[in-house]
Parts: structure tokens; C-alpha cells; sequence
């Protein structure tokens, strides 16, 4: 029977719609990406006429998909991306603070034919947040294309931040708050944060060297990774952040918090600092900014190395196709 892919996530990004067109180009696949109830009944009239259920982001619609699959005998597979492992009680961020959606991303995390993370660390996360032994868990990094982000003439002694950060709650998630910190006591040094929420970039004046813009397109995300020295990633929790090992293959020296994927990302490429510590990233950014461009080559390697499009691509096929898991 040819592999027919029911393919469900509840919004869409750069890496989500990379891993659809990287499928549709091997199988026949059906998209559903959206939320909703009306997105809730398409994926429950959907399933039966597919052979595989892939949901991107352990979410409600995720796990509708995944417990009618598993109904209807249909091979199952979640692929956990960060954001759904977040608990944060403090400020109600994370699809674990909700009693009935956490009991039914549990129940379709357990029962899933595989659960694919993309750090070890969210594989730590899925156990403890479901509560069982793990027997499903898989870890298969993000892969990242070196011939798109790649270096290109002289860099500015700037850091640069790429946040993804709509609302105050993704904002204290993605550490911003102490990278504004940090540029306080670095006050010679320019700093460019991107992908502030239009609601919250007015909250973020005040500080003469920070640079905050709304969202970019890819295009001049890529122009600003070519230019900066180094990139910051402060974050208090991460999976395998994306723009950070984008921004390595233009050649940035990572500066980023020891949490989540960012050590795995990081390697020994860069300078690694507690979550919640403005000084040390201060310290470790002014160390970044003076680092020969030795530093620069050693983080694009590190990414080609272990990141490779073409692993990420390989491993989907042998879960899709029952190889493994």
C-alpha cells in the first residue's frame, strides 16, 4: 500500500513547512494545518483515509489525530518541537498549565507509534510530563541548509537576537528581558533584536544601544546573521533553536543559556551561561565580541556537521516507513 501521510499542525513555520514539502516530494500528503473546532472535525473525518498521522507540535489537534489513528490502527508519530513541553505555571505559558489538554496530549503522547524530539532534552520532558518510561521516544534533530544560510562579507561587532516573541509570555520565555539587562552594562556595544509582537515593542524603549524591530522577512533575517559577530540566545527554556543554528551558518559565534537543545547546538563553538544571569551573558558576550574569526568558521562547521538537511530527511523516512520506532 503506497504511504499516504495525514500531516497536522495547528500553525505553520519555516521548519514545519520545510518537513511538508520534503514529504510531499516522497508520499502523497494531505495537509491540515490550522486550529479551531472546524479543524478538529476535518482531522477526525481525515484520518481514516490515511495510513500514517504526522502532527507537528504536541498539540490538542495533534492528539486528536494521533488517538483516532491509533482507533483505526493507523501508524503514529508526534513530533515534539519545545514550546509544547513548556509548564510555567508562573505565567500560564505551556499547554501542560491546562488540566484537560494536558490529559489528552498525555494520553496521545503514550499511545503514539513514535514520539521524535528534536533535543534529548524534550525526550527527559515527554517522560516526566506523561509519566511513563519513554519506550516511543526518539530524538531527531531539525536539519538546517548550508547552501541557504551561509557567510557573506565583513560582520559588524553587533549582537543580534532573533526572539519570535508576539506577547509578554514568549518574551520572558526567550530570556529577553535579561538580554536588555546585559546591554545595560554593555552600553559601547549595539544589540538588534528582531521578532518583537507590535503590542509590546513600545515596552522595550529606553535603552539607546538596542535596536527592536517588529517581524522581518527571511531575507533580511539572513542579511542580519551575514552582518552580526555574534548571535544571543538567552532563553529560560529552548528545544533545538532554529534561528540560532541559522545564524551559526552565516558564521555568528553563539552566545547562548545552558538549557534545553542550546548546548547541543552550541557545541564547543561558543560560550554557554546560566538562564536568569545578565552578568555572565554580559561577560560571555563581551568574550564572543573579541574571539578571532577562527570562532566564526568553527560554528558553521559545527551546524554542517551535525544538522545536515539531508539527516533530518533521511531519519522522517525511516519513521514514516516503519525502518525504526
Amino acid at each position: 500500500m503506497p504511504t499516504n501521510i495525514l500531516f497536522i499542525a495547528a500553525f505553520e513555520t519555516p521548519f514545519i513547512r520545510k518537513d511538508l514539502d520534503f514529504l510531499r516530494s516522497q508520499y502523497r500528503v494531505t495537509p491540515l494545518i490550522g486550529h479551531g473546532l472546524l479543524q478538529a472535525f476535518r482531522i477526525l473525518l481525515a484520518v481514516p483515509r490515511h495510513n500514517v498521522i504526522f502532527g507537528w507540535f504536541a498539540s490538542v489537534y495533534t492528539s486528536i489525530g494521533i488517538l483516532c489513528g491509533k482507533a483505526f490502527f493507523k501508524r503514529t508519530i508526534v513530533q515534539l518541537g519545545g514550546v509544547d513541553m513548556a509548564k510555567e505555571e508562573r505565567i500560564r505559558y505551556g499547554i501542560w498549565t491546562s488540566r484537560w489538554k494536558s490529559a489528552i496530549v498525555r494520553t496521545a503522547i503514550r499511545n503514539a507509534h513514535v514520539v521524535l524530539a528534536v533535543d534529548s532534552s524534550l525526550m527527559d520532558e515527554a517522560r516526566i510530563r506523561s509519566g511513563y518510561d519513554g519506550r516511543n521516544l526518539a530524538c531527531l534533530p531539525t536539519g538546517y541548509n548550508a547552501d541557504v544560510w551561509t557567510p557573506s562579507g565583513p560582520k559588524d561587532k553587533r549582537v543580534l537576537c532573533v526572539a519570535s516573541a508576539p506577547t509578554e509570555a514568549r518574551l520572558a520565555i526567550k530570556g529577553v528581558d535579561i538580554l536588555l539587562t546585559a546591554a545595560q552594562m554593555l552600553p559601547e556595544v549595539k544589540f538588534i533584536v528582531v521578532g518583537i509582537g507590535p503590542d509590546i515593542i513600545q515596552t522595550m524603549q529606553g535603552f539607546p544601544n538596542v535596536e527592536v524591530r517588529g517581524w522581518v522577512e527571511q531575507v533580511e533575517v539572513l542579511q542580519l546573521m551575514r552582518t552580526s559577530w555574534v548571535y544571543c540566545q538567552p532563553s529560560r527554556r529552548e528545544g533545538l533553536p532554529n534561528a540560532l543554528c541559522e545564524a551559526m551558518l552565516c558564521g555568528c559565534i553563539p552566545v547562548a543559556t545552558a538549557v534545553g537543545g542550546n548546548p547541543r547546538a552550541v557545541g564547543n563553538a561558543g560560550l554557554l551561561v546560566p538562564p536568569d544571569d545578565a552578568q555572565a551573558l554580559a561577560n560571555a558576550i563581551k568574550t564572543a565580541l573579541s574571539l578571532s574569526d577562527e570562532y566564526s568558521r568553527m560554528a558553521r562547521e559545527h551546524v554542517v556537521k551535525n544538522f545536515p538537511t539531508s539527516k533530518r530527511n533521511e531519519g522522517l523516512k525511516e519513521f514514516i516507513e516503519g525502518r525504526v520506532g
